[in-house]
Formats: C-alpha cells, sequence, structure tokens
C-alpha cells in the first residue's frame, strides 16, 4: 500500500500538448508511476521525467493512466504505467 507520505520522488509532467508541470511528487519503479496529485490531468503518451539525486534522468511514457477513487482509507491517485524510454526515443 503506498500512501502520500511516501510519494518522494519529484517528477516533471510533460504533456502531449506541450504543457509542463514541474515539482509533481510521485513514486517512481520500473513499470509504474504513482502520484496522489489528481489535480492534474495524466493521459496516455505523457511523459514522466525523474531525475533521482544520483543525475540519471529517467523519461518514462504512460502507457496506462487510471485515476483511482478513495479506497480502503488510501487517497484518491493516479495509478500509471509506463515505459522507460531509450536515448534514441527522446
Amino acid at each position: 500500500m503506498i500512501l502520500p507520505v511516501m510519494a518522494k520522488d519529484i517528477v516533471t509532467l510533460k504533456k502531449v500538448n506541450g504543457d509542463t508541470f514541474e515539482g509533481v511528487k510521485a513514486v517512481v519503479s520500473a513499470v509504474r508511476v504513482i502520484t496522489f496529485e489528481i489535480d492534474l490531468v495524466i493521459d496516455v503518451k505523457d511523459l514522466i521525467v525523474h531525475t533521482p539525486d544520483n543525475g540519471n534522468v529517467g523519461t518514462y511514457i504512460v502507457l496506462e493512466s487510471n485515476r483511482m477513487p478513495v479506497c480502503d482509507g488510501i487517497d484518491a491517485h493516479y495509478h500509471l504505467t509506463v515505459r522507460k524510454l531509450s536515448a534514441e526515443e527522446i
């Protein structure tokens, strides 16, 4: 179970239409990104850019975007299925 306090990764959301939203708190893993920032609209093909403390930038494309409602005491959140892009794809 992921709670909002666990969202310690800071990412940038780059929308297909060119809009950019910086400072989005999330939990980033190899195939999944979870964020409790439900005021954003996150769509398939949007990009999530993650720059961890080690400086290795990871860019992920959203393959599936699921906005999850409040359930069992867990706040509403986005559950994003992602794929990390290679340098050639960026």
